[in-house]
């Protein structure tokens, strides 16, 4: 082998070195390359075997959230399922209340009206009736009834508006007393007793119908006139009248309470109850009933100029 032979295999042998070696550093690198990419490998296996662990843990509270929202939604239709009920039946409730109420307003109403309308036909009846009375009593204004006994043995007229006479003669162990009213006027009444009366105890509350008769002594501006009673003698009780009213010849005696006229200064006057009302005192020709007492108990409804005239008319 030449030398130029031999500088050909040194080179090429030199070569062959240095290509070998780069040979083992390009497996070193693959090999380190390996190397450092094996954990890397290893921590995707497991980050790729936590995964199945997070899955499990999100379906599991998946799961749990779907259950919650089912139960939710089962128990909230439950409670919409009874409002809904209850409210129904609470409507039905309350219309069938209102529907109740409704008929029994109704039923009373038309009772009201019912009674109403009764009420309205009684008030036109009333009504009738009283135009009817009221046309009676224009007919009796003015219009007289006579009033006739035969026990007084005296006649008078009266308002025919007073109504029937209810006369009654009453007899006790004192003797006989007379008593008149009239049925549509309370406020006038007459009466007397007996001559033979017995005398009553003496009392400030006496009656003055309980008359026997009146005494008249003198004539003219003279005369003077006495208040014959149950309650004591002839003369006793001296009366100034208000006013004298002739009638069949004889003095009819018109007084109030300050017609009586004491004795004395220091006696008290008694006006046996005639009060604020007005009276009068008729005279009679009896046996047994010598004397009459009228009491006109209101002027408003019988004025003294018609008093006066049914005085007048005594006979």
């Amino acid at each position: 082998m030449s030398s130029q032979d031999e500088i050909n295999v040194s080179v090429n042998s030199d070569q062959e070195e240095k290509t070998e070696a780069k040979k083992i550093r390009r497996v070193r690198k693959v090999l380190k390359k390996n190397v450092e990419k094996e954990p890397l490998r290893e921590e995707k296996v497991e980050k790729e075997q936590e995964k199945p662990k997070k899955s499990k843990k999100g379906s599991n509270a998946l799961s749990h959230f779907v259950v919650f929202v089912f139960t939710a939604l089962v128990i909230g239709g439950a409670v919409y399922y009874w409002q809904n009920k209850m409210s129904e039946e609470q409507k039905e409730n309350l219309s069938k209340e209102a529907r109740n109420t409704r008929l029994d307003f109704e039923k009373r109403l038309e009772g009201m009206t019912d009674k109403l309308k009764g009420q309205e036909t009684e008030f036109n009846q009333l009504k009738e009736k009283a135009e009817q009375l009221e046309g009676k009593a224009s007919l009796l204004d003015g219009a007289l009834i006579k009033f006739k006994n035969k026990d007084l043995g005296i006649t008078f007229n009266y308002p025919a508006s007073f109504g029937e006479v209810k006369f009654e003669i009453t007899e006790d162990q004192s003797g006989k007393r007379f008593r008149g009213t009239f049925a549509d006027n309370d406020s006038l009444v007459f009466g007397g007793v007996s001559m033979n009366y017995a005398s009553a105890s003496s009392s400030i509350n006496n009656d003055f119908l309980d008359v026997k008769s009146y005494v008249k002594k003198g004539d003219g501006d003279k005369a003077e006139y006495f208040y014959h009673t149950v309650h004591g003698a002839e003369t006793d009780y001296k009366i100034e009248p208000m006013r004298v009213v002739k009638s069949f010849g004889e003095d009819v005696l018109m007084v109030n309470k300050d017609s009586f006229v004491a004795k004395n200064k220091e006696d008290n006057v008694w006006d046996f109850g005639l009060g604020a009302d007005i009276g009068a005192l008729v005279k009679l020709s009896g046996e047994e009933f010598k004397g009459i007492a009228f009491i006109n108990k209101s002027t408003a409804k019988f004025p003294l100029a018609d008093f006066e005239e049914t005085l007048k008319s005594i006979k």
